[in-house]
């Protein structure tokens, strides 16, 4: 009989289906329990769960976090699972993980660094197998004489993957959260490049400022910009037709990195990436992608990859590559049974 396995995961791009498929490939038997961490924008879930809390009323909030309690719980006792892997642990409540722990083992997969998520900081000792995404976690809570490992992101190559194709009419692509910082970047990009094709997606407008909808219809900046989020497969569409792919990491990563270094990447497209830590010790000087560190730079290497198409399609390659072979989810996966099996609980 199959091994079965509970993932239990914020619905954010499809990143539980990620880790589900590489336990299928696996041959384990898979079930999804998935919630928001940020619910869709509608007039319930405002008055629910946005409006409600700052009018210090917490029944709703209280009642889905409940809910889903009760279904991991219920899933547990009826379908005995080999194995409950929670991605972040959000509404996670102590006295359901006690319950768990007596029925299988448990681990915990951050997405994160587990310090911005005080609910799962808090429960940390309560899992059998914790896995980090920062890897300065894992010294902090050795501190704590808590054990942990270093799990970084990874692609998916069911989404990810090279669509062959000889035009690549777009110069640059970013795709991401518009931050005040990089819409400043992104405004001097434009201005230095007025003649390539920059296409920013991402979702510029907010109610919070009014005057974002004049500026998005009427300066012409929509030139530039698509005043939407992507799905994983069109984002994918989106790499294939880019000559190079700009990667800007949130001010929080540490020694952590975001996806996109590992989709980019397995989708066989050049990926210039600010230099954090985690780029400058796995990938800067191996030929897999191209970093930057200053505004300046970030121009000059920009230039210098569209006028050489040869060497920039040489690195992309070799990138890929080195992805497929070590940093898939069906890697990751084994990677955490490989730790199970070893340190057996």
């Amino acid at each position: 009989m199959d091994k079965r396995v509970l993932i239990v995961g914020p619905n954010y791009f499809g990143y539980n289906e990620s880790v589900e498929y590489a336990f299928k490939e696996l041959g384990w038997a898979t079930e999804i329990i998935d919630y928001y961490d940020a619910f869709p924008k509608n007039i319930k879930n405002f008055l629910y769960y946005s409006l409600s809390p700052r009018l210090k009323i917490d029944y709703f909030y209280q009642a889905y976090k409940r809910q889903i309690n009760e279904s991991i719980l219920s899933f547990v006792k009826t379908k005995k699972p080999d194995l409950v892997l929670f991605i972040k642990g959000s509404y996670l409540e102590e006295n359901t993980l006690r319950e768990i722990n007596k029925e299988t083992k448990t681990v915990l997969w951050m997405m994160d660094s587990v310090f911005r998520f005080q609910n799962t900081y808090k429960l940390i000792r309560n899992f059998d197998y914790r896995f980090m995404f920062e890897e300065t976690d894992v010294a902090k809570l050795a501190e704590e004489n808590v054990e942990s490992y270093f799990l970084p992101m990874a692609a998916d190559s069911n989404n990810y993957y090279p669509i062959p194709t000889d035009q690549k009419d777009i110069d640059v692509l970013f795709v991401g959260k518009l931050y005040p910082n990089r819409l400043e970047l992104f405004d001097r990009l434009v201005k230095r490049f007025p003649k390539l094709n920059i296409k920013i997606y991402g979702k510029y407008t907010s109610l919070k400022k009014p005057d974002s909808f004049l500026k998005y219809h009427f300066s012409g900046i929509n030139k530039y910009y698509t005043n939407e989020f992507v799905t994983p497969k069109e984002l994918n569409t989106l790499y294939s037709q880019s000559k190079i792919a700009l990667n800007i990491h949130h001010s929080q990563s540490q020694a952590g990195c975001n996806p996109r270094v590992f989709e980019i990447l397995a989708a066989k497209t050049f990926q210039l990436v600010d230099e954090i830590p985690y780029i400058k010790d796995h990938f800067k000087g191996k030929d897999m992608l191209e970093t930057y560190e200053t505004e300046q730079e970030l121009f000059d290497k920009i230039e210098y990859y569209l006028n050489n198409s040869a060497e920039r399609e040489r690195i992309a390659e070799k990138g890929y590559h080195h992805i497929i072979e070590n940093h898939t989810f069906l890697k990751r996966v084994e990677f955490i049974l490989h730790v199970m099996d070893s340190n057996k609980k």
